[in-house]
């Protein structure tokens, strides 16, 4: 974790699945309560993202979202930006990202 400006980084690595959860979930209610900084979960070392997670993430963004602060996502690989869009979740990515043509094969 680190500050970045007015945001809150969270770096996620490897497999993101339920057997991560209990650190991730530690590592986001921890993170959340430092201050009323936004949250930017950084993805780029994911290298598979389950459902335990998204649900993490979906909860996480809707408690900031109720305390006037976002949840952002950064730099997700193709294979997670392809979970995300199925999961209709890519509003939560960084702008520059939202747009990004992502086949689903």
């Amino acid at each position: 974790m680190s500050r970045e400006g007015e945001r809150t980084v969270v770096w996620l690595e490897g497999e993101c699945d339920i057997a991560t959860l209990p650190v991730l979930a530690e590592t986001l209610a921890w993170t959340m309560s430092l201050g009323d900084a936004d949250l930017v979960v950084d993805l780029s070392r994911v290298t598979f993202i389950g459902a335990a997670t998204i649900n993490a993430l979906v909860q996480s963004g809707n408690l900031l979202h109720g305390q006037s602060r976002t949840l952002t996502l950064r730099s997700p690989s193709r294979l997670v930006t392809r979970v995300l869009l199925v999961c209709g979740l890519t509003a939560l990515l960084e702008p520059d990202r939202r747009d990004s043509s992502v086949p689903i094969r």
